[in-house]
């Protein structure tokens, strides 16, 4: 199992890196030399977060459908898509990001309401609502976070960015598997232990 993992960690690593220099390459952002740099930064990059959008949805709908809450996975995909690619529009930046944020989050939240209050009626609209909407901003923001350091910053920040994460990621199972012992918190995360976190 952990070979696999480890392996597949590698691989997975590889293909990132190959998708990211190569979407360097199409928009002139993997030099330093600005003139070269074409106006839509990163389509590669924000179109991987954006399609990686629709699994994170269902599973964090199958989550809070098991609590009996339902969330409408278009509305919610359709939010974070709108909030994680807006670093990638020039035309955007000019309205500021608390702005067109504030503007994204009232009208998915409008959205989840109308259908919640057509579908269900008024009985748990606010829960249901509620958890859609944290989906938008969990999602949403941090895969904007990502796009606005690969934008912003360019290719060689965005690998260290993902490099650091995925390297701690990988530590943390390695040395939790091998010489983990205490669990971190069983009723949580049962796998998870005092020493994978150290590691």
């Amino acid at each position: 199992m952990l070979r696999h993992r480890l392996i597949f960690g590698v691989l997975m690593a590889a293909a990132f890196i190959g998708l990211v220099l190569v979407d360097g390459w199409m928009d002139g952002s993997w030099t330093a030399a600005k003139d070269d740099d074409k106006p839509f930064q990163g389509p590669i990059f924000a179109a991987l977060v954006c399609v990686l959008m629709v699994p994170a949805h269902l599973e964090l709908a199958a989550m809070a459908r098991a609590k009996g809450l339902r969330i409408p996975t278009a509305a919610t995909i359709a939010g974070s898509v709108l909030l994680c690619t807006t670093p990638c529009w020039p035309a955007c930046r000019g309205l500021g990001w608390g702005e067109y944020m504030a503007l994204v989050l009232s009208g998915t939240l409008c959205a989840l309401l109308l259908y919640h209050v057509l579908t269900n009626g008024l009985a748990g609209a606010m829960a249901s609502t509620g958890i859609g909407l944290l989906a938008v901003v969990y999602l949403g923001l941090l895969g904007g976070l990502a796009v606005a350091v690969r934008v912003d910053f360019g290719v060689w920040p965005l690998l260290m960015y993902v490099w650091v994460v995925k390297a701690a990621d990988i530590g943390a199972f390695a040395v939790g598997s091998l010489v983990g012992r205490h669990k971190l918190a069983p009723r949580i995360s049962p796998g998870k232990t005092w020493e994978g976190l150290m590691g």
